[in-house]
């Protein structure tokens, strides 16, 4: 894990996945610490009916 608080100077991947989410009228909400591993939580809005987008979930157990 990481501390989320602490941005790395030319890392820009949380920034990325909330500018992304964004667009989906989403949110990205970031849970770690050093030593304790890493959640990343996403919540997107994609219509039901009609819709061209197809969403794929995705658990993925990283460790940092």
């Amino acid at each position: 894990g990481f501390d989320v608080n602490q941005p790395k100077h030319g890392h820009y991947g949380m920034t990325n996945l909330r500018e992304r989410a964004k667009k989906f009228r989403g949110t990205v909400d970031f849970q770690s610490a050093p030593a304790q591993g890493t959640t990343i939580h996403v919540t997107l809005v994609v219509p039901l009916e009609g819709s061209h987008v197809q969403i794929t979930p995705v658990q993925a157990e990283t460790p940092v």
